[in-house]
């Protein structure tokens, strides 16, 4: 099990997915409101008749900190094969499940070229991965910046009322246990 990830040269590469972006953009245009998420949820199923894109639902309870697995981690300058690596030139990470202290790459998107390899693994001892408690990132919901909310509301007049709820109910960091998603969910 792997899993890759790639990034792009703009004018250069594309991936798959950018077609699907496509589509949903060409599809908004027959949306003439657009207020809520749920209302860009139907907008993204409706972009494919064969074969419907599918919108999952994510709650705060989907999201997890990394930060007691960063604990674990360093970030290496050399590789395996004693060469510098170039962080930012880099094009293509692998991550291997069978190598989980390990993050392969390369500087091409090209299939030909080899993986290089680096080792983030601490010195140390390191402690299984599987015993690390992942704790939530946002237990109580994420938050908007107040500022932002009080832009948002200024604008509710523009909003039908069926949905100023939604923006009233926004937690911002100063309320944070208040309720960020809709009574739908």
């Amino acid at each position: 099990k792997e899993i890759h990830h790639k990034f792009l040269v703009s004018g250069h590469s594309f991936l798959p997915c950018d077609q699907d972006f496509g589509l949903v953009e060409k599809q908004k245009k027959f949306f003439r409101d657009i207020f809520i998420p749920d209302d860009w949820n139907k907008v993204v199923v409706s972009a494919r008749n064969r074969q419907p894109f599918k919108v999952i639902k994510m709650s705060p309870t989907d999201f997890y900190s990394t930060v007691n697995l960063e604990k674990n981690l360093t970030n290496r300058k050399v590789s395996a094969n004693k060469s510098k690596v170039e962080w930012l030139k880099i094009q293509w990470l692998q991550y291997k499940i069978s190598d989980l202290y390990c993050i392969y790459y390369k500087y091409s998107n090209n299939d030909d070229v080899p993986f290089e390899s680096v080792s983030i693994a601490k010195r140390r001892s390191v402690q299984a991965v599987e015993t690390i408690e992942l704790n939530l990132l946002y237990p109580k919901g994420h938050t908007i910046d107040p500022k932002k909310k009080v832009y948002l509301l200024e604008l509710i007049a523009f909003i039908p009322h069926v949905y100023h709820d939604f923006y009233k109910h926004l937690k911002t960091s100063e309320n944070a246990s208040e309720e960020i998603f809709s009574e739908e969910d």
